[in-house]
């Protein structure tokens, strides 16, 4: 995955949610634009937890990208 897919995803009008699956079996749903943000550099994507926290992600090690359909 690179930083401009990401990017794209992140711009995108109107904000569609997706989940974030990275190597090792990891995943994270992204519910709104609120929940999440692209370092600068690209390098890096936070997404912020509704349980708190927030998860760092290095994007090279995002294996895809799953949008939600919506009805």
């Amino acid at each position: 995955m690179t930083k401009d897919e990401i990017k794209r995803r992140l711009e995108e009008r109107p904000f569609r949610p997706f989940k974030v699956r990275v190597a090792g079996d990891g995943e994270y749903e992204v519910p709104s634009g609120d929940h999440v943000s692209l370092h600068p550099n690209g390098r890096l994507l936070f997404i912020h937890l509704d349980t708190g926290g927030t998860a760092i992600i290095d994007v090279p090690l995002i294996t895809s990208v799953h949008i939600k359909e919506t009805v």
